[in-house]
């Protein structure tokens, strides 16, 4: 069995071309993604110092307010990306 180095690059390029915007696009989702979320949780944040309270408990309610924003932007993501991709697939 002979390996052909053009064949190899030619298939890696078409992969590339395929496959390059939608990985760039999906880095770009997720560091908007991770900026609003370090955004929102900053301002919470203040809004617990504002509020003054209590020490101990604002690290808890930071994590459960993080883990459920991370989860609605990845729900959010997924049912964008299945609204798209049946939006695509529709015949004219």
């Amino acid at each position: 069995m002979k390996i052909n180095l053009d064949d190899i690059l030619n298939q890696f390029g078409t992969t590339i071309i395929e496959y390059g915007p939608k990985l760039l696009s999906a880095a770009f989702t997720a560091i908007i993604g991770w900026y609003l979320l370090k955004l929102i949780s900053k301002s919470i944040e203040r809004l617990m110092d504002k509020k003054e309270m209590d020490p101990s408990l604002k690290p808890f309610l930071k994590g459960i307010i993080n883990t459920c924003l991370t989860w609605c932007g990845c729900i959010h993501i997924h049912h964008f990306k299945l609204s798209y991709n049946s939006y695509n697939s529709l015949d004219y």
